[in-house]
């Protein structure tokens, strides 16, 4: 991947970029969610999460994987918020994002570029 903490997964509609990495992404998902965001991750690994730690996490990892804001909110809208599976089935997607940015993504070069 070219940009630091961007993993591309295969989610509805087919594949897409997502990156929360940049500290302004994170520090917007931590505004967002009234929390740090490691106590973010621990809720969507432990299945104690809020509503707002999956479709935001989802939504912003959309929009610093590069898609348009206002289509990354419609995408979320469908796939999110209204999934005839329920929500539940978005918590894999935004653990993942959030491990990208908190972890690392195995194929990004250490060091500077």
């Amino acid at each position: 991947m070219s940009t630091q903490g961007t993993r591309r997964l295969v989610w509805q509609g087919g594949e897409h970029d997502f990156c929360i990495a940049a500290v302004g992404n994170l520090l917007a998902l931590e505004d967002l969610c009234k929390s740090g965001i490691g106590a973010i991750y621990g809720r969507l690994t432990t299945g104690i999460w809020y509503v707002r730690d999956i479709r935001e996490t989802v939504r912003l990892g959309l929009i610093g994987g590069g898609m348009d804001a206002e289509k990354a909110m419609e995408a979320v809208k469908v796939f999110v918020d209204e999934n005839p599976k329920g929500i539940g089935n978005s918590i894999p997607l935004a653990v993942a994002i959030l491990e990208a940015a908190i972890i690392g993504v195995p194929d990004d070069p250490v060091g500077k570029g």
